[in-house]
């Protein structure tokens, strides 16, 4: 695990406006910042080394030596291994009509397009943080699920089995529980990058061409570097080949959604923090929006005090906390970017 310099971390907003001369944000950054739920809840750092990110990561630890009093010992450091992390870029030219800004107002029209590319662009770096596998295509970053990829091994011990893989033609989705901060799981951007990652470019008023003649369209384009590290895999566990379809079927393997939640819980216990500020380690559980919801929902009727979901009304939306011994709760973020996977073993 690298010793981490809290200073370096921030939000992807807070390193804009930092970035940006006169401490102004650029609009997409904010929209950017709204419309994904990881934007929010990742830390970012610049990476250390150019576009790529180092880090030396503890593949084995330090001996500890039988001794009697005085005895000389020989030091031990244990093994290391650098890896480099790699951003990906992911771009999003538009384009608005100026017949239709006429009407519509520039600036209306333009928020207009501003919006939807943000959106466009938050789907794509949420779906590539989930999903990411730089090894299958150069241009994409390393997500969550390629680092959960086996039930064996060091990395077995933070990859819970749902139990519904035993045949491989089941509908198999995760569930993640996402330590993130200094230290454990957080965002990056090439270094040198003057607005965090983030880019607004405006072409301004140009003739579109086509086979009946042109017209006059305003254009521009909004981009994204973005990427993941992690520092040490001991904070962060996925709950794999869960059956999509088989819930209420006793046929189909799978457990409980809260036990196999606990059991992911309880793989990283001893790591879990109490929130402190933006620098800490904080732990939230990342799923499936519309099926899991209702699965929990149900799930919870006659579970145990202190151990299962609370539905909070905090900022007038509700939120989901699975209940946690000795900590506030763990907030649950439902995201649409999870697809259907292959048998994880």
């Amino acid at each position: 695990m690298t010793t981490a310099n809290t200073a370096e971390y921030h939000t992807l907003l807070d390193w804009n406006l930092m970035k940006n001369a006169g401490g102004k944000e650029l609009p997409v950054a904010k929209l950017m910042y709204q419309n994904n739920q990881f934007n929010k809840i990742l830390p970012y750092r610049e990476a250390n080394d150019g576009v790529g990110h180092k880090i030396g990561i503890q593949t084995s630890l330090p001996t500890a030596t039988l001794s009697t009093y005085g005895q000389p010992v020989k030091a031990s450091h244990g093994t290391m291994a650098v890896i480099t992390e790699t951003p990906a870029f992911a771009v999003s030219p538009w384009k608005a009509l100026y017949d239709l800004c006429r009407l519509e107002g520039a600036g209306v029209e333009l928020m207009k397009q501003a919006e939807d590319h943000a959106e466009a662009l938050a789907q794509t770096v949420e779906s590539y943080v989930i999903y990411g596998n730089h090894d299958l295509d150069l241009l994409q970053p390393n997500g969550f699920m390629v680092r959960r990829n086996s039930l064996s091994g060091e990395i077995g011990k933070f990859t819970v089995d749902g139990g519904g893989g035993a045949d491989s033609g089941k509908s198999l989705e995760s569930i993640i529980l996402l330590g993130i901060g200094p230290g454990a799981i957080y965002g990056i951007f090439p270094a040198g990058s003057a607005t965090a990652g983030i880019e607004s470019l405006d072409y301004g008023l140009q003739p579109e061409y086509s086979a009946d003649g042109e017209v006059p369209m305003f254009k521009g384009r909004f981009a994204q570097y973005f990427g993941m590290a992690e520092d040490d895999h001991r904070y962060s566990v996925r709950i794999c080949n869960i059956n999509k379809n088989g819930f209420g079927d006793p046929t189909s393997g799978n457990k409980g959604l809260l036990y196999l939640m606990r059991d992911a819980q309880a793989r990283v216990q001893s790591r879990i923090r109490l929130k402190v500020g933006p620098q800490g380690i904080n732990h939230y559980w990342i799923m499936s929006n519309a099926m899991f919801r209702e699965l929990l929902h149900e799930e919870q009727t006659g579970v145990s005090q202190g151990s299962g979901i609370t539905w909070e009304n905090i900022d007038n939306g509700f939120v989901a906390k699975m209940m946690a011994p000795h900590y506030g709760g763990i907030p649950i973020i439902f995201s649409e970017k999870f697809v259907s996977e292959t048998v994880v073993s």
